[in-house]
């Protein structure tokens, strides 16, 4: 969650205009693709990995399938 934490701490100065929404609304959506693509792979390729981190493998899974603009 770094990278969606972090998109926002960057962009949270910049949101009292249109475009500063619409940029931090993309960027978390992008960074939240990219974490779900993680979790995809590591639940395919390396499922004894999830365990450390308490996640089932149905879990992974339905997680890094969510749409890029799902919570």
């Amino acid at each position: 969650m770094s990278n969606l934490s972090e998109s926002v701490r960057l962009s949270h100065d910049h949101v009292g205009t249109r475009a500063g929404w619409l940029l931090l609304t993309v960027r978390i959506w992008i960074a939240r693709r990219q974490q779900r693509k993680a979790l995809g792979d590591l639940a395919e390729c390396n499922p004894h990995l999830l365990k450390d981190i308490g996640m089932s493998h149905e879990e992974a899974r339905r997680e890094a399938a969510k749409w890029l603009w799902q919570a």
